[in-house]
């Protein structure tokens, strides 16, 4: 039998030099670190989970994400990343979706492949659905729209696919599961504890202790025989980066990976647009729908509400090596149709513009798109300390010349279709050489791949099983293990992925 143990704790009130054992220690209570810990409940396995904020925002935790940042612009990492418990489901948009099974297999030209089939991870989305409030795996358009009575543009599916995200409510983790945990006997969260260091056995090869420290000056450490860092994909390498005690270039980092191919998923927001006659019925497109989404099991159908998206189809993707993109298509703007008519020539909207400006509407686009993940893209430590004596991390964004090609040429497949169905002209921002410009794009807050997921210990930080390279004992949770990323949100596959370790360390622990 367990001992009793505090639930909530506070790591303020610890004594400074104590040791704290547990079977598994997470690090994060955001996303996948509440997952972890509410699979591991009933399990017989004493879970420690380290929060650095408490149960609400303060401003000295969250001052503790901040770092520089160089390349393409981001919005400031204290914005994207919220430090209390729930992490950043506290302001998540609750946009759900799985990733492609292309963007599983290796794709010549855009990006390896991931170490594990989409099969695997199939049973884990399923689980990730109910965790994220969504329906079941239905993310095709055209069965949603027949169901919800509405109309669908007469697009080729050889050239354009049709899709939806679905929307979660969403779902608050810190609020949604913090009573399963609090009721939950093997299971203790310390607030406002941080790991600032990951300490190493003497003979190397597993982590000995997480060392701790909290705000006020309190050390600690955890002791466990698993280790799981879920604190996201800056958070994630600026730890093991920083444990520089035993590793002079970090933990885990011994091939050079920790930190490096750090990607994001490029929005655009204002770069293209749809000049369509008023018409054109649009209003699925703009409003979504509420339907009950389902998958043809016994499962109840789950009302969910859905945004549709159109994208470059899997076809055309795989046949000319684009990255993936979609466009959810937002209101018409009768201040954009005026902006936009004074930039094009005649010979681009031809019969649009003769029919007369007050007979057209203006749909823009919101564009999320992957990237080919790039090794100089990356996270790295500055010199300047946080309160707590940690370095301070600098992202250096990238993105590839060929991506804003694909772009591009994304825009330009979309465009040829709407104009074939007689929907309207697509409008895109070109630069000088052709492609969609730097200055066009933007972050989506959504950081990846920062400890990619790879077989091979010379080309990933962590195994299948998101264990890290030559250390038995130490995994990497969230987004930061995706080699690649597709154009789906994370969230979604982010709890996969914590569900799937979950079951992992169950297996691995009691066998």
């Amino acid at each position: 039998m367990l001992a009793s143990m505090p639930v909530i704790a506070d790591a303020h009130d610890l004594v400074g030099g104590e040791v704290l054992i547990a079977d598994v220690c997470i690090a994060g209570a955001g996303a996948a670190g509440i997952t972890i810990a509410r699979d591991l409940v009933g399990s017989g396995l004493r879970v420690i989970m380290l929060e650095s904020g408490g149960l609400e925002r303060d401003e000295e935790t969250q001052a503790l994400y901040q770092g520089p940042h160089t390349g393409l612009p981001l919005q400031p990492l204290d914005f994207c990343r919220l430090r209390y418990f729930g992490g950043s489901t506290n302001h998540w948009s609750g946009i759900c979706r799985r990733i492609e099974p292309e963007v599983f297999a290796d794709r010549p030209g855009v990006a390896e492949g991931w170490p594990i089939d989409p099969n695997v991870l199939a049973p884990y989305y399923r689980l990730a659905h109910a965790t994220c409030g969504i329906g079941a795996n239905e993310f095709e358009a055209a069965p949603i729209a027949e169901r919800a009575g509405a109309s669908l543009w007469p697009l080729d599916p050889t050239r354009v696919d049709q899709v939806v995200y679905q929307l979660s409510a969403p779902v608050r983790f810190g609020e949604a599961y913090r009573q399963e945990l609090s009721d939950a006997d093997n299971v203790t969260i310390y607030l406002h504890g941080n790991v600032t260091q990951v300490t190493l056995t003497e003979a190397g090869g597993r982590v000995q202790a997480f060392a701790c420290a909290t705000l006020r000056g309190t050390r600690f450490e955890v002791q466990a025989d698993h280790y799981v860092l879920a604190l996201g994909g800056i958070e994630n390498p600026r730890v093991l980066l920083a444990s520089t005690e035993q590793e002079r270039a970090g933990v885990g980092n011994a091939h050079d990976l920790v930190g490096r191919y750090f990607m994001e998923h490029p929005h655009v927001y204002a770069g293209a647009a749809i000049i369509a006659h008023r018409a054109v019925d649009a209003s699925f497109y703009l409003h979504g729908a509420a339907v009950d989404v389902v998958d043809g099991d016994d499962q109840a159908p789950v009302p969910t509400r859905v945004i549709p998206a159109i994208a470059p189809s899997a076809v055309v993707r795989a046949r000319e090596s684009l990255i993936a993109l979609a466009c959810t298509i937002g209101a018409s703007n009768p201040r954009a149709l005026s902006e936009l008519t004074d930039t094009f020539r005649p010979d681009q909207i031809g019969s649009l513009l003769r029919a007369g400006t007050e007979d057209l509407a203006v749909f823009m686009l919101t564009v999320r798109t992957e990237q080919r993940p790039l090794r100089e893209s990356r996270v790295t430590l500055t010199a300047e300390r946080d309160a707590l004596g940690m370095p301070r991390a600098r992202v250096d964004w990238r993105v590839a010349d060929e991506d804003r090609a694909d772009l591009r040429r994304g825009f330009e497949i979309l465009g040829a279709e709407i104009a074939r169905a007689r929907v309207g002209r697509l409008w895109m921002a070109v630069d000088g050489n052709g492609r969609y410009p730097t200055d066009g794009i933007t972050g989506g807050c959504h950081h990846m791949g920062t400890t990619r997921m790879s077989d091979d210990p010379e080309r990933g930080v962590v195994d299948a099983h998101c264990r890290v390279h030559g250390l038995e004992n130490l995994f990497v949770a969230g987004s930061s293990v995706f080699p690649s990323a597709g154009f789906a949100n994370p969230t979604l596959t982010i709890v996969a992925l914590a569900h799937r370790l979950a079951a992992h360390l169950r297996q691995r622990v009691k066998g």
